[in-house]
């Protein structure tokens, strides 16, 4: 049981060290990638360094994914049930930690970051300080309409008795987040899925494609 247990506690730290590694190459990746192929004219470089953050968020929650398989089928092969429920309490710590540490990160970039980084560079105004002002205004809108629907939500979901515990709740959220960007994400999906053959057929017809200029 000892000798198992510090096998757990060795593989989970080698996990850990394997994944902060790959986290670092794969930000650096994608970061140098955006640097390569925008145009920075027209793109400063804080943007695409917070979105070569955001993009890494997204796809480092899926590195995670494989690791929590591996242990998974690790954990079923243990010799006993006590020696099973023990490794999966060790390894799921350190993948919940380090998935929590990768989605917040991939939350504060969605909610604010980015978001800011667009008002900033979309401001009509020339000095810095003065962006900063302006597109600080205008999230500070955002966030008072988001925070006002937020209250209103849970206002009408406390009022209508159905919500029994803590728990409930947070399942009652996290099935609206779920709802919400899945069908933003079917949306952004069906308007490429016409729009890029559309154009594709619009640019093989040059008179066409000159008629829209």
């Amino acid at each position: 049981m000892d000798a198992h247990r510090r096998l757990a506690d060795s593989s989970g730290e080698h996990m850990t060290q394997f994944l902060s590694v790959v986290w670092v190459f794969l930000f650096v990746g994608v970061v140098y990638f955006l640097y390569a192929t925008a145009d920075r004219r027209l793109v400063p470089l804080h943007t695409i360094v917070l979105v070569g953050l955001g993009a890494f968020s997204m796809v480092a929650i899926l590195t995670v994914g494989p690791f929590d398989v591996a242990l998974t089928l690790v954990g079923r092969r243990s010799d006993s049930d006590s020696t099973r429920v023990d490794s999966f309490e060790r390894h799921s710590k350190v993948l919940r930690k380090m998935y929590v540490d990768v989605y917040w990160i991939c939350f504060a970039m969605s909610l604010a970051g980015l978001p800011y980084a667009e008002e900033y560079d979309a401001s009509g105004h020339v000095a810095a300080l003065g962006k900063l002002l302006d597109s600080g205004r205008r999230m500070a809108v955002m966030w008072l309409a988001m925070g006002l629907g937020g209250l209103l939500f849970l206002g009408l979901v406390l009022g209508s008795g159905e919500i029994e515990s803590a728990d409930a709740f947070n399942v009652t959220l996290i099935a609206c987040s779920n709802t919400a960007n899945s069908l933003v994400l079917v949306l952004l999906i069906g308007v490429g899925a016409v729009e890029l053959p559309k154009a594709l057929w619009i640019a093989g017809d040059a008179d066409r494609d000159l008629a829209r200029c």
